[in-house]
């Protein structure tokens, strides 16, 4: 996700995620564990809505810490190639 906030890939906040995924542009939904519960209901809700695969994964404060993004816990990942590596890389530490 690290390279993702580098290379200008990804999307960060409640507000502009749902418009950036109503207009087809996220690949890929991750929101912090520790996100508010109306947030996360939210977010995965409007995800599903569009097609959007979510993971839930680490910490807001783990996450801001990766991306450079402080106080973040809503990330959409714009390209498909990166989006699909960062879902697998998640579904892979999970298990």
């Amino acid at each position: 996700m690290g390279l993702a906030a580098r290379g200008r890939l990804l999307q960060t906040g409640y507000n502009t995620c749902l418009l950036a995924m109503s207009r087809g542009k996220v690949r890929a939904l991750v929101l912090a564990g520790d996100l508010a519960a109306n947030s996360l209901d939210k977010m995965t809700h409007a995800a599903r809505a569009n097609g959007v695969p979510v993971r839930i994964f680490a910490t807001m404060a783990e996450l801001s810490k990766i991306t450079g993004k402080e106080n973040a816990g809503i990330f959409g990942i714009t390209d498909p190639n990166l989006a699909r590596a960062i879902i697998e890389e998640i579904d892979t530490h999970s298990i």
